[in-house]
Order: structure tokens, then C-alpha cells, then sequence
């Protein structure tokens, strides 16, 4: 039974297929005529010929022979654009057409080719004229365009809800169905086939319109956004004809009953501040229920908000950084909250942060191997270098002043000691101070701290330290008597005669108190001369130049010169003080005249000379 009912609809189906269509005109100089149809699977849209993907169609070829003479030998040649060679056309014997007569030959068969859409079907025809006794051969060419049937659609599938929702929760589900179709398409009906739910159907859809069904349902299932277009045939052929399209949507529908939680955790970039410091957040806020949070919110210790997500889904997470400026040792609470779904129900969840006050210190204990230092012998020098603070240092380098880098270290840890030797020679009393520089690991800023100073002291015999620092100082002059009083030209030459240098020396006349000179420097055998301004000599003088400096151990070091006497001879007085004696007395004169006048000026004030007293009687 199953049989005959196919076979009945297999041969309505051929007689339906015969359908003519118009198809391209060709006219060779007048003398030949082609028209072409095209049979087989197609249909007549929109006056053009369309076949299915892969029907089977071929070429209906009209001839005419429109010229005085007989034509003969024609041969049908065919290909579809893009083949290298025409293929032969049986012709059945029918090869030669009398003036006006018409040929009516089928090609043959081709397949609906999406690739080449629409398939270009190229044709030759060659022929022979017959004019009395001469002969010519001839040929025309043309084609035959064939259209094929091409159904797709762009498909977009929203939801109000996306991820998990619980099951019968109203959900709004909206599709867009563009046709990416050659054809006008009707009686289209859209179906999620996961949920079984027919969403909406569609009248009429021209290919590149846009269409957009909605509705509104409970979810009983989920789905993956399977959808499922169904459509009439474009050709009459058959029934409805169903396309699937797969989409980005994915509904999960759970069975137990919801449950809204929200975490808030976080972390600081630094944990230990010096003071107001800016420091970044990390906040890390979870959705540990079942439900959808809605319009999450980060606010901080002043309910200041800084951060909003839109759509928290179960299970997400999201990272928020918020900097500010904050102080050690206090408390600051951060609070997340959202809605829960599309409800006013609020859920909330705080994290509080507290930073450690920044203490970067350390103590250096230094030691020395030895009970004694001598001079070219190495020693020990021993630290132990503790790191007190609260805070691990990086990138430690250790120096003294005196002896240059001691170590370096990529890390102390807070709490953790180190011990360190260095050996080391020295031929001299040293001075030394212990430089720690370092960076903090938590700021990374630059920490530095010095140590007290450290005297090392070589042992030396006194006759050894005597020779090593030695002035020798000559005073000279270019006259040491004078028969009366006079100017003196003096030099100082000045060596030294020890094994170390000397510094800051400042000479000094010492009968004058007059300084003569000062030097920076005095290297080993160095020698100067200092010349001294000319000096007024008026009785017998003695004259000592006295140095003051400092050793390389940065002790005290004085030397003198040996006494210079200038003689004067007695009873000898210099023209200037005879002339002052002169002045003085002149000046003493003149003090007894003035004063004498002054005297006898006063008196007379009281008592004139020439006035006589008159006496007055009274009755």
C-alpha cells in the first residue's frame, strides 16, 4: 500500500515537472533563431526559473530557421560556466531544417549548484548554409541563466534570563529571524525544539527582511537555543519544509528551591603603611547562591559608592580595584550589595581591611677578632646584623666609611639576624662608620641607617709615632741687630721631616700674635718658605713661629721654631719717638694755657672789674 501511494505521488511529481520557462534569445545575422527553456525540477518565480539544490534540470533548445536557404549539419554543443569543454548534444537525426522550419531538441542534464548560484549554462550551435552550389559553416552562441533555491536565516534568541533560572520562573523569550534566502518564504513558524514550545510564526518573509516574535512563558525545561524553522516549499512541490538554526542561548532550569548568597573577600597591594599612604583594593565578590544578583554596588568606609556591576550570575565571580589614601592601624570596611533577581530583596556582604604600621629598623653589632691591631697585619672584622622592624628588607648592602662594601644580601627577613665577616688591614688609626642601605619589600622605598662610629687603633711604639709625624721650622731674618731702632725682613722655612702627612697647619708669629700663613696639606719631604711682612723693631725682641695641625689620625699636632732674637742697641731712640716726645710736650703746654683761660673765665663770670656796688638805703 505504502508503494502505490509513493509511486502516485512519484508521478504527479514528474508531470508537475514539466514546466516551460522562458529562457534566453539569440538571433545569428538573421538566418537562426534560438530560444531556450528550462525543464525538469523547476518552478517559475518571480518569471525566473528556480530549481532545488541538486534537481535535476536541462535545456528545452527552439531553432528556427529564418533564412531563404537550407540549413544542415547542426550540432548542439553545452557546459556550465566554469567547465574547460562543451559536451555534445544527441541530436536524434534531426540535423537539417528547410526555410522556416523550427527544430525542438532537449539538452542535457544538469544538478542545482549552490556554488555557482544562479548556474550559467553556456551553449554553441553550429551549422551549415547551403547557398546553390557553395556551402558556408556558421555558428551562434548564447546562455541560459538557472536560479537555485537557497533557504538560510540569521537567527538571534534572547532571553530576559540568562544562565540558571529555576523551573516555571516566567521567562520572556525573543527572536529575531533574518532570511538570508533567494526566495520569499511563507507560513513560517519558529520552534525551540529542546523545550517543545512554538514561539510564533511569521506571515511572509522577503529575502534580507527582518522579523521579531516574543513570548512569554513559564520554563519547564532547559535549553540550548535549538530553534527550529518551519516553512512552505517554495516550489508547491511538497509540504512544509524545516530548517534548524543553533543559537547563543542557554537556559539552565534547576529543581531546588532558590537560595541567595553573596561573599565579599579582598586583599591590599601593601600590608604594612609608613603613614597616609595610597594603597590599591582587590575585592573579589562572589555569588555563592542559586539566584541572579542584580545591580551590584561596592561602596566604601564613607557609603561612598565606586564600583556598579550590572549581572552577577550563581557561581561568578568578579574583581573590582579601588584605590584610596588610608592610614595605619585602622579599620576600613568595604560592603557589596545587590538585588536579588528582579525582586527588592537586598543582600549584603562586608570585608574589613587593617594595615600595619611601617617600621623598617635595624641594630648592627660590630667585633674584632683581635685584642690588637698592628699595623700591615690582617684582622677580622665581625657584625651581626639583626632586623628588628616589622617589615623584610631587600636588596641590603652594607659599607663602611672607611673600608668600602662590607656585603650584600638579597633579603633579611623581619625578625631574622645575620651574621658577616670581613678581613681587613690597615696601617694606621682608622675611623669607621657602618652604612645599612635597603629597600623595604612592601613599599620597595629606600631604607637606610648608619651606625655609630668605630675607632681602630693600631699599636705603635712612641719613638715609631714620634718619627712618623715631624715639622722641622726655621725662622730667618736679613738683620739680626739693628744700631737704632728699624724695619726687619723675615722668612719662615718650613719642612716636614716625618713619614705622614700633616693637615691644616696655620703659622703664627707668636711674640705679634700675627698669623703668616695656613696650609692644607703638608706631604713627606714637602718644604715651603713663607715670606713675612716687614716687622718694626724698636728695642731688643724675641721672635717664635708656632704651627698648629692635625696628624693623619686627626690628633692634634703642634711644633715651634727655634727663638730669633732681634738686637737694638741701647740708648739708641729712633727719630719717630724723639719727634713724638717733641709733640707730647708741645700738646701738654697747650692743655695748661687752655685750662688756665677757662679757670680765670669763670671767676670773672661772678665778679666784673669795672662795676662798682651801690648801696640803696631804705625809710
Amino acid at each position: 500500500m505504502k508503494t502505490k501511494v509513493l509511486s502516485m505521488l512519484l508521478s504527479i511529481l514528474l508531470i508537475a515537472l514539466q514546466i516551460f520557462n522562458p529562457g534566453s534569445v539569440v538571433y545569428a545575422e538573421g538566418e537562426l533563431t534560438v530560444t531556450t527553456e528550462v525543464t525538469g525540477m523547476v518552478a517559475n518565480i518571480n518569471f525566473l526559473p528556480y530549481v532545488p539544490q541538486l534537481g535535476v534540470y536541462s535545456i528545452l533548445y527552439h531553432i528556427a530557421n529564418n533564412s531563404q536557404d537550407e540549413i544542415k549539419d547542426i550540432q548542439i554543443y553545452e557546459r556550465m560556466q566554469g567547465s574547460d569543454q562543451y559536451s555534445a548534444v544527441n541530436m536524434k537525426g534531426k540535423t537539417k531544417l528547410k526555410p522556416g522550419e523550427v527544430l525542438t531538441l532537449g539538452g542535457g542534464s544538469f544538478d542545482g549548484q549552490l556554488s555557482s548560484n544562479p548556474n550559467i549554462i553556456e551553449y554553441m550551435i553550429k551549422y551549415t548554409v547551403k547557398q546553390g552550389d557553395q556551402e558556408q559553416v556558421l555558428e551562434t552562441t548564447g546562455y541560459t541563466a538557472v536560479h537555485v533555491i537557497d533557504v538560510n536565516f540569521r537567527v538571534s534568541y534572547t532571553s530576559s534570563v540568562q544562565g540558571q533560572v529555576f523551573k516555571g520562573e516566567q521567562v520572556t523569550l525573543k527572536v529575531e529571524v533574518e532570511s538570508l534566502s533567494n526566495v520569499t518564504l511563507y507560513n513560517l513558524s519558529i520552534t525551540d525544539s529542546e523545550m517543545g514550545k512554538e514561539l510564533g510564526t511569521i506571515d511572509v518573509l522577503a529575502p534580507n527582511s527582518k522579523k521579531v516574535i516574543e513570548k512569554t512563558l513559564p520554563i519547564e525545561k532547559s535549553t540550548s537555543g535549538s530553534i527550529v524553522i518551519t516553512y512552505d516549499d517554495p516550489m508547491g512541490l511538497a509540504g512544509p519544509l524545516k530548517k534548524a538554526v543553533d543559537t547563543d542561548l542557554e537556559i539552565q532550569v534547576r529543581d531546588e528551591e532558590p537560595v541567595s548568597s553573596l561573599e565579599l573577600d579582598g586583599k591590599t597591594n601593601l600590608t604594612k603603611i609608613p603613614g597616609q599612604t595610597q594603597v590599591e583594593f582587590e575585592l573579589t565578590a562572589k555569588n555563592t547562591g542559586n539566584t541572579i544578583l542584580k545591580n551590584l554596588k561596592f561602596l566604601d568606609w564613607n557609603n561612598k559608592e565606586f564600583h556598579t556591576i550590572d549581572e552577577l550570575q550563581p557561581d561568578e565571580e568578579i574583581i573590582v580595584k579601588h584605590i584610596a589614601e588610608v592610614k595605619p592601624d585602622t579599620n576600613y570596611q568595604i560592603m557589596a550589595q545587590a538585588r536579588v533577581g528582579d525582586s527588592n530583596q537586598l543582600i549584603k556582604s562586608t570585608w574589613t581591611a587593617r594595615l600595619e604600621k611601617l617600621n623598617p629598623q635595624v641594630d648592627i653589632q660590630r667585633n674584632i677578632s683581635v685584642e690588637s691591631i698592628k699595623a700591615g697585619d690582617p684582622f677580622v672584622l665581625e657584625y651581626l646584623v639583626r632586623n628588628t622592624g616589622n617589615v623584610d628588607l631587600i636588596d641590603v648592602v652594607i659599607e663602611e666609611t672607611a673600608f668600602g662594601e662590607i656585603a650584600r644580601l638579597d633579603k633579611i627577613s623581619a625578625g631574622d639576624e645575620v651574621k658577616l665577616s670581613k678581613e681587613l688591614v690597615i696601617d694606621e688609626n682608622t675611623i669607621s662608620k657602618t652604612i645599612l642601605t635597603a629597600r623595604d619589600a612592601e613599599t620597595e622605598k629606600e631604607y637606610s641607617y648608619e651606625a655609630s662610629e668605630m675607632e681602630f687603633t693600631v699599636e705603635q711604639d712612641t719613638e715609631d709615632q714620634g718619627k712618623k709625624q715631624e715639622l722641622s721650622i726655621l725662622l730667618k731674618a736679613d738683620k739680626e741687630s739693628l744700631n737704632k731702632p728699624g724695619t726687619v725682613v723675615m722668612e719662615c722655612i718650613v719642612k716636614n721631616t716625618g713619614q705622614e702627612p700633616l693637615y691644616n697647619l696655620v703659622f703664627t708669629l707668636l711674640d705679634r700674635e700675627m698669623l703668616i700663613d695656613n696650609v692644607s696639606v703638608l706631604e713627606p719631604g714637602e718644604d715651603i718658605t713663607i715670606a713675612i711682612s716687614p716687622i718694626r723693631v724698636e728695642e731688643t725682641e724675641t721672635f717664635v713661629v708656632e704651627a698648629n695641625g692635625l696628624g693623619v689620625d686627626q690628633q692634634k699636632f703642634t711644633a715651634r721654631s727655634e727663638p730669633l732674637t732681634i738686637e737694638v742697641a741701647e740708648g739708641a731712640l729712633s727719630g719717630g719717638f724723639s719727634i713724638l716726645r717733641v709733640v707730647l710736650i708741645v700738646i701738654i703746654l697747650l692743655c695748661i694755657l687752655v685750662i688756665g683761660i677757662l679757670v680765670y673765665m669763670l671767676r670773672g663770670s661772678f665778679r666784673l672789674p669795672f662795676r662798682r656796688k651801690r648801696k640803696v638805703t631804705r625809710s
